[in-house]
């Protein structure tokens, strides 16, 4: 009976996290995302809310709780840096500074602890006293600069790319604007992978850089 009474509990607590989590707002990104068609994105948040359930484990963590960090600081380079001055979080990365950052599975729950602490900062803003904080749809979406000083063969991991962006469905119209400073040649492979996993709301959002020369993800 004690088994069945936690079980019970553990059930209404995660339903209790759940209804918590898919708000009104959640709901609206979802909706945008997939152009106002209810059953697509019914079927993208059902999927997200299933995954959820399945890793809630790993998204109790705090970013600071990271496992690969906690055991080596230097291995990831991965990090919210600031605020833009309309108040989206900007996370910023750079291969340089990564000096153990080729364990995918490690990299990825990183990650995931990023978007999920900048969900919460996000949050916060909303909710503070003044009111005037993140109150527009497009300032409650992160910025996400990545550096590809020191990129190379061993940085081409396909999965790499595939499991980001997988992630990042789960995240709908969370991403304001993706940036990739100096790209190299060497990424070219890799992005034409990876560019057709995204719709075309996300590929309008990446913006390369360099030599500090802005060009449009078409323009590469």
């Amino acid at each position: 009976n004690k088994s069945i009474q936690s079980e019970d509990e553990d059930s209404d607590t995660q339903h209790t996290k759940h209804n918590e989590w898919c708000d009104r707002e959640t709901c609206r990104r979802y909706l945008v995302a997939r152009k106002w068609d209810f059953e697509a994105a019914k079927a993208q948040l059902q999927s997200t809310l299933e995954w959820r359930s399945t890793e809630q484990e790993q998204l109790r963590l705090k970013l600071w709780q990271s496992p690969k960090a906690l055991a080596n600081p230097l291995a990831l380079s991965l990090r919210v840096v600031g605020w833009d001055i309309e108040g989206r979080p900007i996370v910023y990365t750079a291969f340089s500074q990564a000096n153990d950052r080729w364990d995918v599975d490690a990299n990825i729950l990183h990650l995931t602890l990023v978007l999920e602490a900048c969900c919460r900062m996000i949050e916060q803003r909303r909710q503070h006293e003044s009111k005037e904080l993140n109150r527009t749809a497009s300032s409650r979406q992160w910025i996400w600069v990545i550096d590809f000083g020191d990129f190379g063969w061993r940085d081409q991991n396909p999965k790499t790319a595939l499991y980001t962006s997988r992630l990042l469905q789960r995240y709908p119209e969370m991403m304001y604007l993706v940036l990739l400073m100096n790209a190299p040649i060497l990424f070219s492979a890799t992005y034409k992978i990876i560019v057709p996993l995204f719709d075309n709301r996300v590929k309008e959002k990446i913006v390369f850089a360099k030599d500090k020369v802005l060009t449009t993800s078409d323009e590469m």
